[in-house]
């Protein structure tokens, strides 16, 4: 009986997992990493982050020009991405997002690529983002990264500055109660 629980153990242990279990950055090695981004960050001028310290959590941010929505750095599964994220009202963020959408081109030639346009229904939230693979977890890349992250961060805020930043001054001229049939 011994030998063929051994024999069990051994076939068993072999076994590869079929869903890959997330792999996570402590909390000592994300503060390293959004320390360094938060450097690249000033190195290139992108003042708007200095206030920012680095964060314990996968994600690093910062208000963009309409208060509740944010431009994000984010980390997760190997995967880099940055994003305008709209976290206002249900009925406002679907009207910024429709907004934008409706300059979607203008915003991708600024911004010199294809973005992932989520609207988000069935959400509050609304997402603009581009994402990248690259590996996270082997700190030999973090520069690599960081410069992925910095790059496109910069752009996204320039593609979106102008447009955000006159929705912003509709909201505040119309208010939200104008929204309501939206």
């Amino acid at each position: 009986m011994a030998a063929e629980t051994v024999e069990t153990y051994n076939k068993l242990k072999n076994i590869k997992p079929i869903i890959a279990i997330p792999r996570k950055l402590s909390r000592r090695r994300l503060e390293a990493f959004w320390k360094m981004t938060l450097d690249e960050l000033r190195n290139r001028g992108a003042q708007e982050w200095d206030n920012r310290r680095p964060s314990k959590r996968n994600y690093l941010q910062r208000t963009a020009e309409v208060s509740n929505c944010k431009y994000r750095l984010h980390i997760v599964n190997e995967v880099a991405t940055v994003d305008l994220y709209l976290e206002r009202s249900k009925v406002e963020n679907k009207w910024i997002f429709d907004k934008l959408n409706e300059k979607k081109r203008e915003i991708e030639d600024r911004f010199g690529a294809e973005l992932t346009w989520q609207r988000e229904d069935h959400c509050k939230h609304s997402k603009i983002r581009y994402s990248q693979s690259l590996d996270v977890y082997d700190e030999d890349n973090w520069q690599e990264v960081v410069e992925w992250l910095c790059e496109y961060i910069v752009k996204l805020e320039r593609a979106f500055e102008e447009p955000l930043g006159l929705l912003g001054q509709e909201l505040e001229s119309r208010g939200a109660v104008s929204l309501k049939n939206y």
